[in-house]
C-alpha cells in the first residue's frame, strides 16, 4: 500500500525532513605540478618566466601584498561575511 500521507504532525506543526545527495569521487589524482608550469612566490621570478612565455602559477604570501590587495582568506566564497550572520570567517570548515 503506498499512499502519500500528510507530514507527520506535533500539535498543529508538520515535521518535515531534509534529503542531501553525497557524490563520492574516485581516488585522488596526482596534485604534481605540469612541466611546463612554473610555480614561485617571488614577483620578479613569475614576471621574468611570463615575459619569456611562460605559464606561471603565482603564489604569494599575505605578508608579501599590499594593503591595496583583496584580503585572502581560506574560507569558501558562500561563507559571505556580509549575510549578517555572527558566524566567525572560518565557521564551519576544517583547514
Amino acid at each position: 500500500m503506498n499512499k502519500k500521507s500528510e507530514p507527520p504532525h506535533v500539535g498543529s506543526y508538520k515535521l518535515f525532513t531534509n534529503g542531501w545527495n553525497f557524490w563520492l569521487y574516485p581516488a585522488p589524482v596526482s596534485n604534481s605540478t605540469p612541466a611546463n608550469v612554473f610555480v614561485t612566490r617571488s614577483w620578479d621570478e613569475a614576471e621574468k618566466n611570463l615575459s619569456a612565455g611562460g605559464k606561471v602559477l603565482f603564489l604569494p604570501r599575505n605578508a608579501d601584498l599590499g594593503w591595496w590587495s583583496p584580503p585572502l582568506a581560506r574560507v569558501p566564497v558562500f561563507w559571505n561575511a556580509l549575510d549578517g550572520t555572527d558566524l566567525g570567517p572560518d565557521a564551519g570548515i576544517v583547514v
